[in-house]
């Protein structure tokens, strides 16, 4: 399947995959999939995209802009993995225009980075949530972590 998303992470993560060939209404189909993710959420969601397989963007690429993932208020930070240059392009003009500056971009080799990236922006979050927590982190070490 060229398209599909998963809720993992114990619910705090999207994993969206997307292969060539992929249409904008597969694409479509996985935003409503996690749109239904996001309504039923009790936190943020992170987004992370593997887009390894995925050398160009369908047709009807720019209305992804419109999509609720980039801008519904219980998404948080993206993560794309493996994106080609054109891709990655693509991908970034497409936040621009959603007003979306929350993404980051990893290469292949770089995987066991994006999954730590996440996995500390879900401890974060929990100790920011918990005053007083093991971790000690408070909200602007959480702010710096994210940008």
């Amino acid at each position: 399947m060229p398209a599909n998303v998963t809720l993992e992470r114990n619910g705090r993560v999207l994993h969206y995959i997307f292969q060539d060939p992929v249409t904008f209404a597969e694409i479509f189909a996985v935003e409503e999939q996690a749109n239904i993710y996001y309504e039923a959420a009790a936190f943020k969601l992170h987004s992370y995209f593997d887009v390894r397989e995925m050398r160009q963007v369908p047709q009807g690429f720019l209305q992804l802009r419109k999509t609720r993932g980039l801008s519904h208020p219980k998404a948080g930070i993206t993560v794309v993995m493996g994106a080609s240059t054109y891709v990655q392009v693509m991908a970034e003009m497409i936040m621009r225009l959603a007003r979306n500056d929350r993404i980051r971009f990893f290469t292949p080799l770089q995987g066991n980075q994006a999954q730590e990236y996440l996995d500390q922006l879900v401890v974060a979050e929990d100790s920011v949530a918990k005053p007083g927590s093991a971790s000690g982190m408070d909200v602007a070490q959480f702010e710096k972590l994210v940008r």
